[in-house]
């Protein structure tokens, strides 16, 4: 046999064997059984950051300084694997750490079992791999839309953190109010924005040690381990306060929020979550008015930027409204539903484009119908929050006419709501007697003159004459 030719091919063996171990992605190192380094292929080297440097010869734990802690009471006879994190220039990096034996040829003469001469490090790369699982994770743990974490998890917390050393265990949970309403007028992205900044609120006001949670469709909860009543008030004003910066918002923030305590180990997280919960019902009751109040703000807020309506037209309603309700002796409900009724009768031009809004010349009949549409848009408005739904059917109604040929529905005399038709004329005449970007407003005389024409036909009759003597006598 040819010695020089098995030699020259044992070579070519070598390199092509060199030039494969280059070529393939994984990290693979070779240690003698003193743990010194035989050999690093390229992706090794790139991984450390050693092309210029000469590592051959040198330990293991020079570039992996826990390579002993791996292998320690888990290496077996068929090997090892394990993942680790290697964090190399503040990056980190998951790989599958796996270590095989390489035997010697000789043999042990006692025991005829061969020897290790060296190891085999194989380090895979697994990093996009735990990205994938942790997103699938959080996927299952999170909410999508704001961030934090689902009820499921949420409630696994509970149980995890209901022990004797987390006390005293707080429990926070909030409503947000009359999210249904900002939904049904201002389109589910308005919404969906609101919940975000809730819950950026909730993150910003609370603690790293802190679960915050989206316990429901507008309902947020936190708990708060080793928090005694006293500090989980403090936290909870510090929302309240940011939620209070929100109030001059197209949409501000407004929740109810309740609280309870565990203080001993008697207590049970059931009945501290019914407290919170009682107690969050309790405040909604007490702020009602607060909440309606805020609820109108922002619809009359919007619907001005909206429309050609102004404060001082809303005041001028309201006011000319109440003057005819009074002498109606109508009660303090009916007059304080007029009043709201003035503020909020237009409220479903909210939904109705600018261009159509804003337009100075005549509407198109596809315009004129689409118009129309502002009075059911504003009943299912008012319908969607308990504050308005007493409004709702004269604002459905308030271009209904007394013989029966307005709309929506072509309701007819006294079948139409009384404080839709006192609205409807206060509204005729504010709007003939004040400039629209579609019109030059007319004198008082002339608006009076067409009321009267209007009397029996658009108008309830016995209204126009008492109302038209109010605008005399004023």
């Amino acid at each position: 046999m040819d010695k020089s030719n098995n030699s020259e091919k044992f070579n070519l063996l070598q390199v092509a064997l060199r030039i494969a171990m280059d070529s393939i992605n994984d990290v693979l190192i070779v240690v003698d059984n003193k743990e010194n380094i035989l050999y690093l292929n390229q992706p090794a080297k790139k991984l450390f950051g050693i092309e210029n440097k000469n590592f051959i010869g040198k330990n293991i734990t020079e570039l992996l300084p826990e390579y002993r802690n791996y292998l320690n009471g888990v290496y077996t006879d068929s090997g090892f694997n394990k993942d680790i994190v290697i964090a190399r220039n503040s990056h980190k990096k998951n790989f599958n750490m796996t270590v095989r034996d390489i035997p010697s040829d000789s043999t042990d003469s006692t025991d005829d079992i061969k020897k290790t001469a060296a190891r085999l490090i194989i380090l895979h790369d697994i990093t996009e791999e735990k990205k994938a699982e942790e997103e699938i994770k959080n996927l299952s743990l999170k909410d999508r839309l704001t961030g934090l974490y689902n009820r499921v998890f949420f409630e696994e917390e509970v149980r995890r953190l209901d022990a004797k050393k987390q006390l005293p265990l707080s429990f926070i949970i909030g409503d947000i109010n009359g999210l249904k309403t900002i939904n049904d007028t201002f389109g589910s992205k308005e919404g969906d924005r609101l919940l975000i900044k809730v819950a950026e609120i909730l993150k910003k006001c609370c603690r790293e040690k802190d679960v915050i949670a989206r316990w429901g469709g507008d309902e947020f909860a936190v708990l708060l381990p080793e928090t005694p009543d006293k500090d989980a008030e403090e936290i909870l004003n510090r929302i309240r306060i940011e939620c209070f910066k929100t109030r001059n918002h197209k949409v501000p923030i407004n929740i109810s929020f309740g609280s309870s305590t565990k203080k001993n180990t008697k207590q049970d997280m059931e009945s501290i979550v019914r407290e919170a919960e009682d107690r969050m019902y309790s405040r909604k009751l007490l702020e009602r008015q607060s909440i309606s109040s805020s609820i109108i703000s922002s619809l009359e807020r919007t619907l001005q930027e909206k429309s050609q309506e102004t404060e001082e037209h809303t005041f001028r309603m309201r006011e000319l409204a109440l003057k005819l309700g009074n002498i109606l002796e109508l009660s303090e409900d009916k007059l304080n539903e007029l009043s709201l009724l003035a503020s909020l009768h237009d409220v479903g031009k909210i939904a109705i484009s600018n261009d159509i809004l804003m337009k100075k010349g005549k509407l198109t009949k596809k315009e004129w119908e689409m118009m129309k549409k502002h009075t059911e848009v504003g009943y299912d408005i008012c319908n969607s929050s308990p504050q308005l739904t007493i409004i709702a059917d004269a604002v459905l109604s308030h271009h209904e006419w007394w013989d029966g040929s307005g709309y929506p529905q072509g309701l007819k005399g006294e079948e139409i709501p009384l404080t839709a038709r006192i609205i409807s004329i206060v509204d005729a005449y504010e709007v003939m007697t004040h400039d629209r970007a579609y019109k030059k407003a007319i004198s008082e005389s002339e608006a009076i003159n067409e009321l009267k024409r209007c009397s029996g036909t658009q108008f309830d009759p016995n209204l126009i004459e008492i109302f038209i003597n109010i605008i005399e006598n004023n």
